[in-house]
């Protein structure tokens, strides 16, 4: 994310429209802590922050875009109190146990495949 990208408010149903305000605060918080981050623990501390939140924003955008959003878990990460990620393609590249077990994870969950969707944002 550059910065200049905006998400346009007006373009966004209202269910849609709640859920990023709610959330960008969360992102821009979580966001600072991962580019503050000195040590690889807290790189992925941040991280998994960021990406609990980006994973509800995700959710509620389903269907939009043109690449799949896959989720990923990691039973092992945090002590094996687990943790999950984000990626836009099926083959597993674990960012908490990286080279050391990058292809680990214990479950996938396509939140969207990438076929762009036609909405009838009027009848939603």
């Amino acid at each position: 994310y550059s910065g200049r990208e905006k998400v346009e408010l007006s373009s966004l149903m209202p269910a849609e429209r709640t859920i990023w305000l709610q959330s960008l605060g969360d992102l821009r918080l979580a966001g600072a802590s991962l580019a503050a981050a000195n040590d690889l623990a807290g790189t992925r501390e941040a991280f998994s922050r960021f990406s609990d939140h980006l994973i509800v924003v995700a959710r509620a955008f389903s269907g939009h875009g043109e690449q799949p959003i896959v989720l990923f878990h990691c039973p092992m990460a945090f002590d094996n109190k687990g943790a999950h990620w984000l990626q836009n393609h099926g083959e597993t590249e674990n960012p908490y146990y990286g080279a050391m077990m990058l292809r680990c994870q214990d479950r996938v969950d396509t939140l969207y495949t990438g076929a762009r969707l036609k909405k009838d944002h009027e009848h939603e």
